[in-house]
């Protein structure tokens, strides 16, 4: 496995060094760089970002948590495969921490956070390159929840979008999936723009719903297979 897009993170600064590799690590799976299954060599690792193992080794643990690789005794670290029920889980969570979010969200928006939310999501409807599209998508949620004004709630948010942004990016985007014409943001925008909690929370749970459903339909095998 070549690490060298690592060397571009190798340079971290004021940042703590575990938390710039598990970044730097985080990116090259979200980004398809670093594939399902691939082991991940702790000496190479330092070796393409220029420090010693024990930052990375640190680094790996934290990616375990975030269950983006995975640690087996006697063979070594993995970035984790990808299995239908994982996505599913994903979304679950996805859905209890967001909507969570929004009913806390809505009633605190301002016109400003509203215009926010429209700009990125029509960024996210006409952007043609996949990893630009998941990232204004993220961008777009994000944007719905910080009015909630709960840090540790939007930091979860946070962690799972990463779960999710890498399953689209591997399973979808990076498939060239085209966007379903029902899969947009732009009911959902419409009823937080009206302030309407429990139809907002509806159509967000009927958005996760689609994305897992439609992620699962690339990987899972299929009859005959």
């Amino acid at each position: 496995m070549d690490f060298e897009f690592l060397q571009e993170f190798s340079s971290a600064g004021s940042v703590k060094l575990k938390t710039h590799i598990a970044d730097a690590l985080r990116h090259g799976i979200i980004r398809g760089k670093l594939k399902p299954g691939v082991q991940l060599h702790q000496e190479k690792i330092a070796t393409a970002m220029g420090v010693s193992s024990i930052p990375v080794r640190e680094a790996l643990s934290a990616l375990r948590e975030e269950r983006l690789v995975n640690y087996y005794p006697n063979r070594g670290t993995f970035v984790s495969e990808i299995d239908a029920e994982k996505v599913r889980e994903a979304f679950e969570i996805r859905f209890f921490l967001e909507s969570g979010a929004l009913s806390l969200s809505l009633p605190k928006m301002t016109d400003e956070d509203i215009w926010e939310a429209e700009r990125l999501f029509r960024l996210e409807a006409k952007e043609t390159d996949a990893n630009k599209k998941t990232e204004y998508d993220l961008a777009f949620h994000r944007a719905l929840y910080t009015p909630s004004g709960r840090p540790h709630l939007l930091r979860l948010i946070e962690q799972m979008h990463f779960h999710t942004s890498w399953f689209v990016n591997i399973t979808v985007y990076l498939m060239n999936f085209k966007r379903h014409p029902e899969f947009n943001h732009e009911h959902l925008f419409m009823a937080c723009r009206e302030r309407d909690v429990d139809g907002s929370i509806l159509i967000l749970k009927n958005h996760l719903q689609f994305a897992s459903d439609i992620i699962c339909e690339n990987i899972e095998p299929k009859n005959g297979e």
